[in-house]
Parts: C-alpha cells; structure tokens; sequence
C-alpha cells in the first residue's frame, strides 16, 4: 500500500475544514450521547481544527515507530498490514470528522447509527489485518507472553483477529437494526411528547422516615408545557428541533424556574 495514501487523508481533512470554517458556527457540536443527542460542544476553532492537527500528529507518530521500535526491523515483514492500519484508522477518523462538520453547519446526523457502523467496520478491516502482523511493540496485541514469543503471538492474533470481526459484525448489525427501527421509535416520542402535552418532571422518595419499617413512596409530578427534554420550546420542524441540541445560545423555557421551584413545594 502507498505511503502517501494517509498524507492524502491530512490534506483532505484541511482542505474540508478550510471550505466551510467561515460558515460554522461560533459553538458546534464535537460529543454525542448513546442516543445520538449532542451532549458536549467546542469553539469553532477546535471542532474544525482537531481533527486535522490529530491525523498529522498520528501519521507522524506512525511513521517514526520503526525506528524507535527494538524489533523495528519486523516492520518490513508486514509494511503492507502497517499501512493497511494506519489507513483504516485514519479513514475512520477522517469520516468522523466529515459527520461533525456536517452537525455544526446544521445538517441532521444519525449518530446512534453511523457510530456503531463507522467502528463495526474498522473492527472488521483491523481484524482481517491483525493476523498478518509481526512481532513488535507498538502494533497489535502487545502482553508478555505474546511479545517474548513468536508462536504465541501468531496464535493470539489469529484468534484476536476472529474476535475483531466477530465484534465489527455485532456493531455493524447493531447500527443497521437502529436504523431500521429509528423511523418508529421517532413516531413514538413525538406520538408520546404530545399525548403528554409538554416535559414530565418527577421523583420518587422511598422511606421518607429511617425509622419507618415499611418504604413509603411520595410522586411530585410538574408539567411543564411546550417544554422538550432539554428545557427547550419543543417543536414539529426537524432542523429547528436539530437545533435545539446543536445551539447552546438558545434559552430554556421560561417555565422551567418557577416549575421546579412548585415541584419542590410539592414534595414536602
């Protein structure tokens, strides 16, 4: 495999981050929840920039292991395998960067879906290439038994191989099947959300009393409203709704103070 096949992937990174820098906004979206809600956000600089200054770091990280490696001289054994590493990963971390760019110009991204098939992928390709890897100390599955011999290695990385794939196609599936089943359960919150008529607040107490023998349970219930799970002024239009998550400038509900302050009132 080419070498320059990563330095590719650096340029194209830049080149992406460059186009549409003047067009993102101040604060984008850079972590999502398991549910694919954004849940962590960065300045425009560091969501467009850390990515690119990532992959230039890792590609020149890899390209000195040779060299500082003590049995440096295996890498010629499986160059090919080396590179077929380094390029997965970088391809999976250029294509996550691709997905938050697109988040923050304010683009919908399935992230409980394309996560799990972005990684059920890699874990596929790295599984594949695992086999072929030689005996060294930064790649592969580095223990003491495994790095003191050569047949324990070979073994070990047959096997870690098939548990790679084995794992990429769980993770793989797994996103496919949310992704076929998204359209319900979208259905189903919005169908939820307006039966409800705004944001269920609630909590439960059990055993108000220590030295009460049996547990006795108090429910305060607030409803607040037009209000989403994110104290924000829910809405039926999917990019204002997107927004929602992805702007940190947009206020809460006004509701939500004076809701919790006779929520409070209420569980006394």
């Amino acid at each position: 495999m080419r070498k320059w096949i990563p330095l590719l992937i650096v340029v194209a990174a830049v080149a992406a981050s460059a186009f549409v820098y003047p067009r993102l906004p101040e604060s984008m979206p850079t972590h999502w929840d398991i549910s694919g809600h954004p849940n962590g956000w960065s300045s425009r600089f560091w969501g467009a920039w850390m990515m690119p200054i990532f992959l230039v770091a890792l590609w020149a990280f890899m390209r000195v292991l040779p060299a500082i490696d003590p049995r440096g001289s295996n890498y010629a054994k499986f160059g090919g395998t080396f590179e077929g590493i380094i390029v997965s990963i970088m391809l999976f971390m250029f294509g996550m960067h691709i997905i938050v760019l697109r988040a923050a110009l304010g683009y919908p991204v399935a992230m409980e879906r394309v996560l799990p098939v972005g990684i059920g992928v890699l874990f596929i390709v790295i599984g594949n290439l695992l086999p072929r890897a030689r005996p060294n100390w930064f790649v592969g599955i580095r223990t003491p038994w495994t790095l003191s011999s050569d047949r324990v290695w070979e073994k070990t990385h047959r096997f870690g191989g098939q548990v790679f794939v084995g794992a990429g196609i769980l993770m793989l599936l797994s996103g496919l099947v949310l992704a076929q089943w998204a359209p319900v359960a979208l259905h189903h919150h919005r169908t939820v959300r307006r039966q409800r008529g705004g944001l269920l607040v609630r909590r439960m107490e059990a055993r108000t009393r220590p030295r009460q023998r049996a547990s006795i349970n108090t429910l305060a219930t607030t409803i607040i409203p037009t209000a989403n799970h994110v104290f924000r002024a829910a809405t039926d239009d999917r990019m204002a709704q997107f927004r929602l998550y992805t702007d940190p400038t947009i206020p809460i509900v006004p509701e939500l103070t004076p809701a919790i302050a006779d929520w409070i009132k209420r569980l006394k």
